[in-house]
């Protein structure tokens, strides 16, 4: 909230010397020199975020200081029926070269850093692709929409949505519109598996099953377990979600049942699939 509250508006005039009424007045962060070691991680990540606002170049002064909300109506089918998706999209700026153009801007901070890009888990992706997506689909064929994901270090996944935007506001009317099909075909398939779920929930957890995801042959299911339950990182993935993680998976151990293991995998590796494009476009 500081970055896009406070720091994003005011651009290089932002002093983190000068901590906002809203932080200092609302007991946020606690008294004396904890409190203020507090403010300097925060302060050192938004220190971070606004330097990779400036090194993207796709933000000037005054679209920096005008955060937008656009609101979407995307009608796609799915299951075999048609579906109208309605809603507002925040952290949306104009572009600085191309005033029409959308910039969806995220930032993840860490400890006084930002994230890395392959530390962003299922929850974090999924979100962002849904945005990214449904905004693309509402928005003329010819206006850029692009996101910038404030992460440190090299951001593959971002930069292959940057590049199947490019390609499809290149793209001749039938090349457009097959990669318009399967842009709708994706949110379709979220939306579908997201149906699904009221009825008959998956073995999913956002942080395990990208762990899982990232296991291409499945055959790494201690790491898994690792990411789910440890003893380490506030003792893993079971024990967020105020409990209901672990009221829903009980005592699952996915290092030694192969059957819950395999659910959670291949669950995973499709949502990794509708979410994610090759990396060479044909």
């Amino acid at each position: 909230r500081v970055f896009f509250a406070d720091a994003l508006p005011a651009g290089a005039a932002w002093d983190a010397s000068v901590l906002p009424d809203w932080v200092r007045l609302s007991g946020l962060l606690p008294p004396g020199p904890i409190g203020l070691a507090a403010w300097e991680h925060e302060a050192a990540s938004v220190h971070a975020a606004l330097a990779g606002v400036y090194a993207s170049a796709l933000l000037d002064a005054d679209s920096m200081a005008n955060v937008l909300q656009e609101t979407v109506d995307v009608q796609i089918p799915v299951d075999a029926r048609l579906c109208r998706i309605t809603g507002r999209i925040g952290g949306v700026f104009a572009m600085a070269e191309n005033p029409s153009g959308r910039i969806l801007l995220r930032m993840y901070p860490a400890k006084g850093e930002l994230k890395s890009e392959a530390d962003l888990h299922f929850g974090e992706r999924i979100s962002l692709f849904l945005d990214w997506a449904l905004l693309r689909l509402h928005s003329a064929d010819t206006v850029p929409v692009r996101p910038l994901l404030l992460c440190k270090g090299d951001s593959p996944w971002q930069d292959s949505l940057t590049r199947w935007d490019a390609e499809f506001r290149d793209a001749d009317g039938a090349q457009q519109k097959q990669l318009r099909t399967d842009l709708e075909g994706r949110v379709a398939g979220l939306l579908s598996r997201w149906h699904q779920a009221e009825i008959q929930p998956p073995l999913y957890f956002a942080r395990t099953s990208w762990a899982a995801a990232q296991d291409a042959d499945a055959q790494n299911a201690g790491k898994v377990q690792e990411a789910w339950h440890s003893g380490h990182n506030n003792g893993g993935e079971h024990a967020h979600g105020q409990g209901y993680n672990l009221l829903l998976a009980g005592d699952i151990d996915f290092e030694t049942d192969a059957k819950a293991f395999q659910a959670l995998h291949a669950f995973a590796r499709e949502l990794n699939a509708l979410i994610s494009f090759p990396e060479v476009q044909a």
